[in-house]
Formats: structure tokens, C-alpha cells, sequence
């Protein structure tokens, strides 16, 4: 999983951002209304995007903790 300089540790140490990967979609089934404004498949679809598109090389800032 690259991101900025070939590293995911940018953002954060790996198993915290594997958490707030996995906690995305954790509470979901608590405030998804299957009907209303969004299906539940379009809040899949979104969440899927926001997660995979998260994981492309480049996309995460270059500098965003401090070290």
C-alpha cells in the first residue's frame, strides 16, 4: 500500500490506519437508513471509492504528522 514517497506511515503508524479503514463502514448499520437519501448500495459504493482510492500511490499528502 504506497502512498507519498512510497510509504502509508505518513499518515499515521499502519495498524491505526488499517482501523480507521476498517471502522469506515463499523457503524453503519446505525445510522443507514435503507430508505433514505442514499441506498444502502450508493454508501457502498462511496465508501468503497473513498477507501480504495485512499490506497492509490500518490494520493496521500506528502507531510501531515509531525515526526
Amino acid at each position: 500500500m504506497p502512498g507519498a514517497a512510497g510509504r502509508v506511515d505518513v499518515l499515521g503508524p499502519p495498524k491505526a490506519l488499517a482501523f480507521a479503514f476498517l471502522g469506515v463502514g463499523a457503524w453503519t448499520q446505525n445510522w443507514l437508513d435503507p430508505r433514505g437519501e442514499l441506498t444502502p448500495r450508493e454508501v457502498g459504493e462511496m465508501f468503497g471509492t473513498l477507501v480504495v482510492d485512499g490506497l492509490k500511490d500518490g494520493s496521500f499528502p506528502a507531510k501531515t504528522r509531525k515526526r
